[in-house]
C-alpha cells in the first residue's frame, strides 16, 4: 500500500467514525495531493508534499503567535501530517555519521557535504536539521585548527 493510498484509507476511517478534525485535516491533504498532475503519486513525491504542508503550517504557527506560545503549541493538523513522515533520524545519529564518514578538508564547501548526507539519509532527516548539524560541526573543526595552531605558538587565546 503506497502511502497516498494509507492517506486515502485514513480519511475514509475518518468519516465512518465521525471525526470532524482529521477529517478536515485529511482533506486538505488528500486536496494538495490531487492538485499534482499524476492522478497517483510514489511515496517520494507524496512525502515531499506532506513536508511542504508541515511547512506551510509552522509558518503559519509562527506568524500567529508568539514566541512562548508557539513552545506549548502545537497543531492537530500539523501533529497529523507528521504521522505520514517516516522515522526521523536523531541529531546524534547524524553528528556521528559525520564525524565517521566525513573529512571536512575534501569539501570546498558546506553544500557538497550537505549533498551526501542527504543522500545517505534521505527523507529520514530534514535538511534544515543536517544544515544547523553542520553549522555547529563546522564551528566546532574550526576552533579545534585555531587551537592546534595557539599550542604551536604556545599562545593560548580565550
Amino acid at each position: 500500500m503506497t502511502l497516498q493510498e494509507k492517506i486515502n484509507n485514513d480519511l475514509k476511517n475518518a468519516i465512518k467514525n465521525r471525526d470532524k478534525n482529521n477529517t478536515n485535516s485529511l482533506k486538505l491533504i488528500v486536496g494538495e495531493l490531487q492538485r499534482s498532475q499524476e492522478k497517483e503519486l510514489d511515496d517520494k513525491k507524496t512525502l515531499c508534499v506532506i513536508k511542504k504542508l508541515i511547512k506551510y503550517e509552522k509558518e503559519n504557527i509562527n506568524r500567529m503567535m508568539s514566541i512562548e506560545e508557539m513552545t506549548s503549541c502545537k497543531s492537530e493538523y500539523l501533529e497529523l501530517l507528521e504521522t505520514y513522515l517516516p522515522q526521523q533520524t536523531s541529531d546524534d545519529d547524524v553528528k556521528n555519521w559525520i564525524r565517521e564518514n566525513i573529512d571536512f578538508s575534501k569539501f570546498s564547501n558546506k553544500s557538497r557535504i550537505m549533498k551526501q548526507i542527504m543522500n545517505n539519509f534521505g527523507s529520514s532527516v530534514s535538511g534544515g536539521n543536517v544544515k544547523k548539524i553542520l553549522d555547529e560541526l563546522v564551528i566546532l573543526c574550526e576552533l579545534n585548527v585555531h587551537d592546534e595552531v595557539d599550542k604551536e605558538n604556545n599562545k593560548y587565546e580565550v
